[in-house]
Order: structure tokens, then sequence, then C-alpha cells
């Protein structure tokens, strides 16, 4: 159906029409399948029927065999084995009972007397139910076979001939199976229908119609034999039977004969035999239905169209023309009182109010634009999505960027496209943001100009909501915001070099190491003034050469091997010169720049040289070079001579502390001789004591390291131990040197060096921290010592440990009155005054040591 809308007003009232006839539809679909039921359940009702009855004939016509062979085997002829009576009294019994096929008499040896007569001899001593019979002395049932004798399907029943306790004979007969046959043709079977009996075996023992074509064929896989077999009770199916028709079975074992017989039969009726009259109903029923709604539908499709159709269509011709633009277009139908009438008046009073409210919005969008665009911003109105559709944009647009606003309008991705590639993203998920929250936007982003320069714009809207709560359209306002970035952007440069300066000077006063000084100078080099590399040379003030001292940002290791004499080269050139030579391209300026092939591999384009001076002198050069072209302003350079400044401070503190620390090594030195000098002269005032003043200070020192004394009071310890006896400068020498022993009196001057020690040291304040031997060394550690009588721990370390060394060299060395001790006694003695004299750990350490 070409051209058919499936949502127009004709297929839906196709729809109705169809809609209308479901529910009959369903009622009938409902009713034929109540009936295909009833149907269903009558006939496997009739079908259990059948089998039954057929069950019921096998079991009344076996009862009437059992009682016949149960009195023939009591007659005298039978018992006695007469053959010729036997068969007169079995052929009389055939002739008047013809469902019964044979009579025969079994001897012991399985021999038969039988009528009619086998064709040859025969032996039936294999048969089951001569085995059984045999076997339980009473009635037994065989299988259904094809007999031997006469070839037709039949069922043996046997009874035994007991003589006292043993069987001498055993009496058989063979039922013909064709009753079924007699009984299916006397019952009234649907057409198509069939009766069937099978053993275990899913072999056909019997079948009504065309026994001839399936009796004594064994197929079990049939599926209708295959369910009897499995479920072995009565029951009823829907499947399929020997000619692989679907039919309605019933089934049922024969259980006359007993359940081990495993003897079922079945029957079948056509599934279509079944549901004819149901069906028959169904179909009359759906074709009445079919052509009333054939009816109806012709009736809504052409009736729709001439009472509902046209003016709707008249309707939506006058709704194009007024979406296109057309304000005087009317629906010119008659207002009647109907729906379609009302909504024809309803759709021209809306034409007229879109016709006065256009011409209300031509004038407020003249004021709007008179307005916009005397203000110094680009004002804007554009689509609220991740889209930047512009539709409207004030003529600001072109004195700020150089465009014309119709190319934004014209063009829906200019926008987009002239934003910088690196802010697209920002502005894109600002503008996702804005459209799923409807909060105003407030961004900044760069714009490429019609001329190429980058415009930082900052950027205000506001959404305009539709009738749906979310954002229409939004409204903006741009401003050209460059000259704020540039100014935002030069003050940034301005803390941050301000930062490196500091960031200087505290290395300057931090460390006067110059590697470290040089590292921060030339890290803040490359990256304030955007190099790629930066080395120091220092001006060696002996041999007048610059050599390299610290550099940043080289690939090769060229740089260092960098020696000049002043004058040569480049650098050579600014020491000399004290001014700042700059190379725009090393490539073409080879010649002169005599460390290219030094530089080999650096591809450096540019080169700076500034001289560094401090108090007149000139220090060194800062060297810069870049692997392009430098065109730097003047602020650059100012920064660039700032930071040579900061270098050439840094190397003047640096030589003024080498020269302080020279100073105070070279003073020391002077101390420390003055102090030895002191010692050696005690040494030679008092002769007894040759040599004491070096041995205690170096047996002190280190038995002070063991006590994990640290190496600046060890230099302490040591001025100590040399200037120990300094105050014997105050005794007499009458004293100091009298061969024979003191008197009171003379040991009350001797005891009073160690203060005279203390007030000749104190007031220099370089030997202050010395004073703890001079003046306590003969202190004792339970306080007996002079001359203030410490004791313990308020005797000071260092004067604890030279009080042993002192009387240990003492012991040790000759005297003009006695020998030297051995050491071992010296050692017991020293042990001995553990405690009282000396400090015990000071006493345990020293007897561990080799001296």
């Amino acid at each position: 159906m070409k051209g058919f809308n499936f949502s127009g007003i004709r297929f839906r009232l196709l729809l109705l029409v169809v809609l209308a006839v479901l529910p009959a539809f369903a009622l009938t679909v409902y009713t034929a399948s109540e009936q295909r039921e009833q149907a269903n359940s009558m006939a496997r009702r009739e079908a259990l029927g059948l089998v039954r009855m057929a069950s019921g004939e096998q079991e009344e016509l076996i009862s009437g065999a059992r009682q016949l062979l149960e009195l023939m085997v009591q007659l005298p002829d039978v018992r006695g084995g007469d053959n010729a009576a036997c068969n007169r009294l079995f052929e009389k019994v055939l002739s008047q009972h013809p469902h019964y096929v044979a009579f025969g008499l079994i001897k012991p040896d399985g021999s038969v007397l039988s009528v009619p007569v086998a064709s040859g001899p025969l032996n039936l001593a294999d048969r089951n139910y001569f085995k059984k019979a045999v076997a339980i002395k009473q009635f037994a049932i065989g299988d259904y076979q094809i007999n031997r004798i006469t070839g037709k399907p039949t069922l043996t029943l046997a009874c035994p001939v007991v003589d006292g306790d043993r069987a001498i004979a055993v009496l058989f007969t063979s039922i013909d199976l064709n009753w079924l046959n007699r009984l299916a043709s006397k019952t009234d079977l649907p057409p198509g229908s069939s009766i069937v009996m099978i053993d275990r075996n899913g072999t056909v023992l019997s079948r009504y119609p065309n026994p001839e074509k399936w009796v004594g064929k064994t197929m079990p896989e049939v599926s209708i034999i295959k369910t009897v077999l499995s479920l072995q009770e009565e029951g009823t199916v829907m499947s399929t039977g020997l000619e692989g028709t679907p039919k309605l079975y019933a089934y049922k074992p024969l259980e006359g004969i007993g359940r081990d017989a495993g003897i079922f039969i079945y029957t079948g009726i056509p599934k279509d035999i079944i549901f004819a009259g149901a069906n028959r109903i169904l179909y009359r029923n759906l074709a009445a239905m079919g052509l009333f709604a054939a009816i109806a539908a012709f009736l809504a499709w052409f009736g729709g169209k001439l009472f509902f159709l046209q003016r709707i269509k008249a309707l939506l011709e006058t709704t194009r023309r007024l979406a296109r633009g057309d304000l005087n277009a009317r629906t010119e139908l008659p207002y009647g009182g109907d729906e379609l009438g009302q909504l024809s008046r309803a759709f021209d009073d809306m034409a007229v109010a879109l016709e006065q409210r256009d011409l209300q919005l031509g004038e407020a969008n003249a004021r709007y634009r008179a307005l916009v665009e005397q203000i110094p911003a680009i004002t804007y109105i554009s689509t609220a999505g991740s889209a930047i559709i512009i539709r409207y944009i004030s003529p600001q647009i072109e004195k700020i960027l150089g465009y014309k606003a119709a190319e934004f309008i014209d063009n829906p991705g200019m926008w987009l496209d002239k934003i910088v590639p690196e802010d697209r993203r920002q502005v894109l998920e600002q503008r996702q943001t804005f459209h799923a929250s409807g909060k105003p936007l407030s961004s900044e982003y760069r714009m490429l100009a019609s001329d190429n320069r980058v415009v930082w714009l900052h950027d205000e809207a506001r959404a305009v909501s539709g009738a749906n709560d979310g954002p229409q359209f939004m409204q903006g306002v741009i401003l050209d915001i460059t000259g704020h970035k540039e100014a935002v952007k030069h003050a940034q440069l301005r803390y941050e070099r301000l930062q490196a300066l500091r960031s200087i000077d505290l290395a300057i006063t931090g460390s006067l190491d110059l590697r470290v000084t040089f590292n921060v100078i030339l890290d803040q080099v490359t990256s304030q003034l955007g190099v790629d590399a930066s080395s120091i040379m220092l001006l060696n003030s002996y041999t007048q050469y610059l050599e390299f001292a610290a550099g940043r940002g080289f690939r090769t290791a060229g740089i260092k091997n960098t020696v000049r004499r002043m004058g040569e080269g480049n650098p050579g050139n600014v020491a000399m010169l004290r001014q700042n030579i700059h190379i725009p391209n090393l490539q073409e300026a080879r010649q002169s720049f005599s460390r290219y092939e030094l530089l080999l591999g650096e591809e450096f384009v540019a080169y700076y040289g500034v001289p560094l001076i401090a108090k007149g002198q000139v220090k060194g050069v800062l060297e810069i070079f870049h692997r392009s072209s430098l065109s730097p302003d003047q602020e650059w350079l100012e920064f660039l001579n700032t930071l040579a400044g900061q270098a050439a401070i840094a190397i003047e503190n640096a030589s003024l502390f080498n020269d302080l620390q020279r100073s105070n090594i070279e003073l020391t030195l002077a101390y420390d001789a003055t102090i030895e000098g002191w010692a050696r002269a005690l040494d030679l005032r008092d002769r007894e004591t040759k040599g004491h003043s070096r041995r205690v200070t170096e047996m002190t020192v280190c038995l002070g390291q063991a006590m994990g004394m640290s190496e600046a009071a060890l230099a302490h310890v040591r001025r100590g131990a040399l200037l120990h006896d300094i105050g014997k400068m105050g005794i007499p020498d009458h004293i100091l040197l009298k061969p024979g022993p003191l008197t009171d009196e003379e040991w009350e001057v001797m005891r009073r060096h160690p203060v005279y020690a203390y007030e000749m040291l104190s007031p220099i304040a370089y030997l202050l921290p010395a004073l703890d031997i001079p003046y306590c060394h003969h202190e004792k550690w339970d306080g007996s010592g002079y001359p203030r009588g410490l004791r313990g721990e308020q005797i000071p370390l260092p004067a604890r440990i030279f009080a042993l060394v002192d009387v240990w060299d003492a012991l040790c060395s000759d005297r003009p009155y006695r020998r030297a001790w051995p050491k071992e006694k010296a050692r017991e003695h020293i042990k001995s005054l553990a405690g009282t004299h000396f400090d015990r750990d000071v006493v345990e350490l020293f007897l561990t040591m080799e001296w």
C-alpha cells in the first residue's frame, strides 16, 4: 500500500474495527477449544470401553477353555492315553466350538497326539506351557504364537493329566485369535480406526483391519507400541501407530491370562475423525466473523474519508502554512457545533493571535537590537546543547574578532572551529553541564581572530527555558579580556621572577658552597628565561683563565672542557669588554664561535654571554644557549642582567668566606702552636717531667675518644691537657724545683697551681672551654682532692680522664728518687684507686686498652 499512513485516522478506524472483532474471535476460538476437548474426552471413553470389552471377551474365552480342559482330563480315554478315542473326542469338540483351533495330548516324551494331525512327527517338550503344566501340575497358559499345525495366530492353554503326584500327560488346546477381528466387525468403529493385539516383544498378534499386512511383524520402535510396552497399564495417549498417522489410542494389558503373559490390546481413533465436528463449527463461525469484519472495515475506510479526513486535511494544510510563516492562513471551514467545527474556529483564532504576536515581537526585536548593538561587548543567542549553533550575534563580533556576524549564523560549526583546540574540550564540557543543570554559564576561552590573533574571551550566559522545563536556548554576553589576561600574565611573570631572585638570595645566604648556589641560579635562568641550557665560567685571578664551573641543559659533556684566556673567544671577550655579547645564529657565526666543535650535537642556535661583575671586578661569565631563535624584550634582558648580578654576588661572598676561613685556620694553628710552645716551656722548667705534657695529652685524647667524646670536645681536651700544669708558672722555683720533701706551708703553695691556671686562662675566651683539666685535674672521686674538693660527677669528665692518665704517666716514668714502676704494678695500683681517687668507669675502660 504505497503512501499508506499507519498513524492516520483511517488506519485508526480500521484498528477500532479489528479491536471490536477481537472479543468475538476470542470467544469463537475458546468455544471451539471447549468443543474439541469434549470430543477428545468422549473419544477417550469410547476407546477405553472398546479395549475393556475386548479384554473381557478374551477373559471369558480363556475361562471357558480352562473349565473344558479340566473336565476333559478326568475322562478315562484321556487319562488312559487311547489315541483313537482321544481323536474322536477332540474332533467332536472342535466341530461344536469353532473358536478352538486344535486339541492335543502331549505324552511325557513330548510327542503329540492331536487333531487335525500334523504333517510330520511333532515334539512339544520345549514348550513353556508344557513345562509349566508338568511343573506346577495345574492349568497353565502359554504364549501367543503361530500354530505349527494350523498356521494361525493362537493362544495355547494346557492342563496336566495327574496320576498321584506326577503328570502322566498334558492336554492342550489352541484358541484362534481371529475372534478379535470378528468382535471388531460387530462393533461400530469410527472410520480409520483399528484394534491391535501385541505381545511383550512388540509383535503384532492380531489386527483389525488388514490383519494379513501386519500380523507376525515385530515393531517395538513404533510410537504407540513403545508407549504401551513402557507403561504396561491401562490408559490413553495421542500418538502415531503402524500407519504413521496421529490417532487417539486407548490401551490395556490382557489380565485374564495373568500379568506375566505380556499381552496388550490397543485401539486407535484418527485425530481428524475425533475433531471433525468441532472443526466444522469453528470454520463456519470464523467465516461469518470474517465477512462481518470486512463489511465494517469497508464502512470505516470510506466513511472516515467522507466524514472526517477531508476536514482534517484542511486543518493540516492551514497548520503547514502557519509553520512556513504565512500568518494570513485560515481553515475556511464552517464553524459547526461538532468537535471539528470547534477545532476549525480555534485554529483560526490562533492564527489571528500569532499574527498579532509576530508584530509585537518584531517591534521588541528592533528595540533589543538597538540596545545590544551599542554596548562594547558581543551579545548572542545560541542553542543550549553541546553543538554551538548561533541564532543571533551582535555586530561587535567584527570589531573584536574581525568576522561578519552572518558568517557564524550561516556556518553552524564555525564558532567551535575558531576556538583554540586546547580549549574546545573545556568549552564542550561546560556547555553539557549547562544543558544538564540549567545553571548560569561562566567560561573563559581563546579564539582565533580573522588575522590569526589569539583573543581571550569571557562568556556569561543564562538559560531560557522551554515548555519541557529544560533549557531551550541560551542568551549570553562575551567580553574581550585579552588585555586583562596579558596584564595577569605579566604580573605572574614578575612574581615568578621575584620568587626566583628570592630563591637565589636564600641559596647565597644559606650556603657558601658555590656548587649549590650555581645549581639554583642555573635552574632559575633556564626556567624563568625559557632557554634550553646555561653555564657559568669562573675567572681564576692568578692565571687569568676562565674555567667551567657549572652547567644546565646540555646533552653532551663538551662544555665542561671549556677553558678560555681573558680576551679569547666569546666568554673571554665578554669578560674583557665587560659587556653582553649576543649571537643570534651560531650556525652562521661558526667561524667566530671558537667552541663550535666542543658543542657538536647540541644543535644550539642562539647565544648570550653576560659578565659577572662584583665591586668592579670581573668574577666570571654567565652563558645562555638556546636551540631556536631568541627574540627577547627589554624586560627579559634586564632580568638576565639581574641574575648575572646575583651570580657575581654569590661568587664574591664565597671568596670572602674562603679568605676568612683561611685566616681563621691560620689563627687557630697559631694558637695551638703557642699552646704547644707553652707546654714545652713548662716541661723544660720542670726537668723531672720532660715529655710528660706530650704523653699525657695523647693518652687523654685517646681515652676521651674511647669514652665517646666529640671531635670538637676533644680539641679542647687536647689544649687543656697541654696546659694542665700552666699554673705552676706561679709557683716559686725554690718550691717547684726543691729536691727534697715539701713542708706543709710549701704544699699549700703547690696546691694553689690549679687556681693560678684558672686565673691565667679564664680571661682568654679561646681557652675557656679547655679549663676543665688545668683547674680540676687534682680533684678526686671521693671529694678529697683540691682545690675545691669536688666529688663524683661534679668533676668534669675531661678532668676525671686526665687525673688517671697523669698518675699512670707519673708511675710509669723514671724519677730522680725512684725507678719507673712495671706496667702490671701500675695497673694494679690504678685499679685499687677506683671509686676513691678515680671514676670506676674510666678505670674500667682504661684497663681494657693497650698502653
